[in-house]
């Protein structure tokens, strides 16, 4: 039998092992996300402002395309994948988007990350998505600087980025982008 002194450190020790670990996750939680902000500031900060490079895409029925297709046009790219949870609540507010600007000339362009044209079909109409879909297999993510999903990339019709946006856009935040890239 143990007597309450024993229990009280061992109690002691468990709970101090706990709050170490705590404490390890909390400081290595910060380092990356410092990590990732300084990588996305600087990743916006060398693209905002240049030409957007000329990414290829593969349709959704296997056609590939080029971003210079689209040059003359304000053009948003939205970076998903059909799992992510950020991607699919942000979707229905890019889908109005899209319906209230198309006839100014906007087109957005929904970019998978590497999935089957079946599970984007699927996603696109379980969630009446109506943009354009197309599959990336990495290097437009990769020229762009794209790191985490959803990451929207704004263009104006001159081809040159006016906004990068890494996660879950706020109705507001996309209203200022577009207006970046919509005359």
């Amino acid at each position: 039998m143990t007597s309450n002194g024993d229990r009280r450190r061992r109690d002691y020790g468990r709970w101090l092992a706990v709050l170490v670990l705590f404490a390890l996750a909390s400081l290595l939680g910060v380092r990356n996300w410092k990590a990732e902000r300084a990588f996305e500031l600087g990743t916006a900060g060398r693209i905002v402002g240049s030409p957007a490079p000329d990414v290829p895409f593969t349709t959704l029925n296997g056609r590939h395309m080029q971003l210079a297709a689209l040059r003359g046009r304000p053009v948003w790219l939205n970076f998903f994948a059909t799992w992510c949870g950020p991607c699919r609540t942000e979707m229905p507010q890019i889908e109005r988007r899209y319906r209230s600007f198309a006839g100014r000339g906007l087109v957005v362009l929904g970019v998978d990350q590497q999935e089957t044209p079946p599970q984007v079909e699927a996603f696109a109409k379980r969630l009446g998505l109506t943009f354009p879909l197309v599959i990336d297999e990495g290097p437009a993510a990769a020229r762009l600087g794209v790191f985490a999903l959803p990451t929207s990339v704004f263009v104006d019709p001159r081809g040159i980025v006016r906004a990068v946006k890494t996660g879950q856009m706020r109705p507001a935040d996309m209203d200022a982008d577009l207006a970046l890239i919509i005359r």
